[in-house]
């Protein structure tokens, strides 16, 4: 007959479980591991109850990565020689409002079928709300004679990513457009 030294059996057990080794509750899952071994990928993982649940990421909302800007241009008349009473000054046109969370360029055009025709002129604003901004007609970009036979103008938001306060034209002062692409501006008749 064999001798059994119980000691060795109980200190062996105790450093086992006593010193974090392997946790109690763990030796329930090392047995059920031992039976599942005999079993099939796919019987094992339809009978794993203790794989993790998969971490499915929330999703987050999509941060606005465009700023908001606007702008209402009413059909009006270019006076050429001096201000009218309603304070607009001449050669200019006026936008009635812009909302602009960044600074702008707004660019007059002539309208060309709804779109940016000959250049005309151009004012800056910076971030914010502003009300009866004129932009100026730079005479030497059209004489009064082709002035004078234009019907429609458009107003188009430029963006200022180039040299800061600069008007690119052509240049790095791109066209702003929506999130659809489409290209922020304002066409307005002009009154005789």
């Amino acid at each position: 007959m064999q001798k059994i030294h119980l000691g060795g059996i109980c200190i062996g057990l105790a450093l086992l479980l006593g010193a974090g080794c392997v946790p109690v509750e763990n030796l329930q899952n090392i047995s059920n591991n031992q039976e599942d071994a005999n079993e099939t990928p796919e019987e094992n993982e339809q009978n794993n109850s203790n794989t993790p649940e998969e971490i499915v990421p929330t999703p987050v909302e999509q941060a606005r990565t465009e700023p908001v800007v606007s702008i209402i241009v009413n059909d009006q008349k270019i006076l050429v020689d001096s201000s009218n009473e309603m304070g607009v000054p001449a050669n200019a046109i006026v936008v009635e409002r812009v909302k602009n969370e960044v600074g702008i360029w707004l660019a007059l055009y002539v309208s060309n079928n709804g779109e940016a025709g000959k250049f005309l002129g151009n004012a800056y604003l910076s971030a914010g709300s502003h009300e009866r901004v004129p932009v100026y007609i730079a005479m030497p970009n059209i004489t009064q004679a082709e002035l004078d036979v234009v019907r429609e103008m458009v107003v188009v938001v430029h963006r200022d990513a180039g040299i800061q306060r600069q008007f690119e034209y052509g240049g790095a002062d791109t066209f702003f457009t929506t999130s659809n692409g489409s290209v922020i501006k304002d066409v307005f008749k002009v009154l005789e």
